[in-house]
């Protein structure tokens, strides 16, 4: 299945690059084009973090200042916040300690948990990303990312993070991202908890 997803992922690509190098520098389509290229990045990062969700020799942790990831990401999502009519609102604490972590992976995490928050969101409300210091390990950061959607039936709450559970209508979401999520927080020496 991966071979079969990374060979169009791949063809994609090599297009894709082709058509950039054939625009004037000055173009705007340049910037969408390059756009496009990383989601096909993250889309080749995905498929390679859920076949190797049990392999922590694939992480390449190195110096991570999480403010300006999350900033990052947020910035990406946002044509995907602002469809649904949602607001994104971002707390980061000034002075947060570096972390040490894989960039792709937390990429991924904030990912899911951002799409996951809009998902769960009434159009015309709004989201959180906050991020401060952790305050029982002072080199730790807390991140979390609050929705004032409807919240999690308590039955199911501790299934959330299981492989292939989703509340979501069928044929939207495959119940992997949070699982995956979980499997890359651990990796990275921290946790991952929900309340609703």
């Amino acid at each position: 299945f991966a071979h079969e997803v990374r060979n169009p992922i791949h063809n994609i690509s090599t297009g894709l690059q082709v058509m950039e190098r054939a625009l004037p520098e000055d173009d705007a389509q340049r910037e969408d084009i390059h756009r496009l290229l990383m989601d096909l990045d993250r889309v080749s990062n995905l498929m390679n973090s859920m076949l190797s969700t049990t392999r922590t020799s694939d992480m390449k942790p190195r110096p991570v200042e999480l403010g300006r990831l999350i900033k990052s990401q947020v910035d990406r999502l946002k044509p995907s916040i602002t469809r649904e009519g949602i607001s994104c609102l971002i707390n980061i604490e000034p002075d947060l300690p570096q972390i040490s972590g894989d960039t792709r992976a937390l990429e991924q995490i904030f990912n899911n948990l951002i799409l996951n928050a809009v998902d769960a969101s009434p159009k015309g409300s709004k989201i959180q990303v906050i991020a401060l210091p952790y305050d029982k390990a002072p080199d730790h950061v807390a991140i979390k990312v609050v929705d004032y959607g409807h919240g999690i039936p308590r039955h199911v709450l501790s299934s959330i993070f299981d492989p292939f559970f989703t509340t979501k209508a069928k044929g939207h979401g495959t119940g992997l991202g949070l699982s995956v999520s979980q499997g890359i927080v651990t990796k990275h020496g921290g946790k991952i908890v929900v309340s609703s």
